[in-house]
């Protein structure tokens, strides 16, 4: 789902670039799209370890003879692993994504100072 909200959103900053917004529109515009790829990978992490975490709770609830926290065995480990996994990537994901995300922010937002000009006038001039 998220992946089909990040497709719609590049192509109407395609749209909205032909349509000739303002510069703050489509700035707008292409920070909702940034934002939604770096949180991306975040969420993925996130919903992976949680389904695994639940997955393992059910598991030691019904097919194990000890309560949860209390399994001295290899279960315990793969808690802790995956508790580990999860803090550990997040961050990861975060900032790596934060910096090629930075690099290719500069070709969403064409900027054409005269019409730019042109159009700041022209609502400075209808405000009045």
């Amino acid at each position: 789902t998220a992946l089909i909200v990040r497709h719609i959103s590049a192509r109407e900053i395609r749209d909205r670039h032909v349509l000739g917004l303002k510069l703050s529109e489509r700035f707008a515009s292409a920070e909702n799209v940034r934002a939604t790829r770096l949180y991306l990978p975040c969420v993925l992490n996130e919903t992976l370890c949680f389904c695994a975490l639940f997955s393992l709770a059910i598991y030691s609830s019904f097919y194990t003879q000890y309560s949860l926290g209390k399994d001295p065995t290899k279960l315990s480990h793969v808690y802790d692993l995956i508790g580990a996994f999860q803090s550990l990537f997040t961050p990861v994901f975060l900032f790596y994504r934060r910096r090629q995300l930075r690099r290719g922010i500069d070709h969403l937002i064409i900027v054409d100072r005269s019409i730019e000009a042109d159009r700041y006038f022209q609502d400075l001039i209808e405000s009045w």
